[in-house]
């Protein structure tokens, strides 16, 4: 269970928004390099959105 989440433009199926979720490490188990990568693109994704609304409280 992870739990980051990041919401993406809507997609074009009847669907909804895409969830996308990070990764995370079990014990005894290490992330693969593809895995750290994608972690990667997701706290960017998150952190532009959270200084957004870190912005708008300050």
């Amino acid at each position: 269970m992870t739990y980051s989440a990041v919401w993406t433009e809507w997609s074009d199926s009847r669907v909804g928004p895409v969830v996308i979720t990070g990764y995370r490490a079990a014990r005894g188990r290490r992330l693969t390099k593809a895995q750290k990568e994608a972690n990667k693109l997701v706290a960017r994704e998150r952190a532009a959105s959270e200084h957004g609304f870190a912005d708008l409280k300050n």
